[in-house]
């Protein structure tokens, strides 16, 4: 029952996590890492497509109805894809092969809400699972109070704070959901794809309000 709600009750249906795909959303995927990034923090545009193109990673695209309102990207956090130091990084997980290394999120300004972002990382979170992970760590940014909203609302644990990381002019944390959190969240559902096609069909109509506001 508590899938149903989140999927019926709990966020605009309009909102869907599709994989992304750098021919169909290259541009859109540039325009939203320019608009969310300043310079020294923006990916180039051969990493950004070698990111989305990378067979190891998982790479979702966030539509708010027909438009691109952000993306998600993670990879193995043993991949030499992820930002993960070995030098300096906490090692939890490291060389279990079973954690998500979220490298990329990004919403568009306009877009930033809690339904959107809280949407955004719960439907990663169950594609990850599905993937077969079982932890999930990232170095999220704080100053627009990403690493404070993972740590409060998903329960990541923070193991260091690393001061202008990798020279980018903010400060980051590193963070971790640990197994047990992650299993909190279930997999994605058989009846998932249905859930999707229904929600998109029924989007901002009556039956979206009837729902929402029973």
């Amino acid at each position: 029952m508590s899938l149903f709600k989140t999927y019926l009750a709990d966020t605009p249906w309009s909102l869907r996590l599709v994989p992304a795909d750098w021919d169909a959303h290259g541009e859109q995927l540039q325009m939203i890492e320019e608009v969310c990034f300043r310079e020294q923090m923006r990916s180039k545009v051969e990493d950004l497509k070698g990111l989305i193109e990378d067979e190891e990673a998982l790479a979702m695209a966030l539509f708010d109805g027909e438009k691109m309102t952000g993306y998600v990207a993670g990879v193995p956090l043993e991949s030499s894809s992820s930002s993960f130091d070995q030098k300096s990084d906490p090692k939890e997980g490291w060389g279990e092969f079973d954690t998500m290394y979220i490298d990329n999120v990004s919403i568009l300004p306009e877009h930033r809400n809690q339904h959107n972002l809280k949407f955004l990382l719960t439907e990663f979170i169950r594609h990850s699972r599905a993937a077969g992970y079982l932890r999930a760590t990232t170095h999220a940014r704080k100053s627009n109070g990403l690493s404070a909203y993972c740590i409060r609302k998903f329960k990541f644990k923070r193991l260091k704070t690393i001061r202008n990381w990798y020279d980018c002019g903010e400060d980051f944390d590193y963070i971790v959901m640990p197994k047990v959190e992650l299993a909190k969240h279930a997999p994605l559902p058989s009846w998932h794809p249905l859930m999707e096609a229904f929600r998109a069909k029924f989007a901002g109509g009556m039956v979206e309000r009837l729902v929402r506001t029973h």
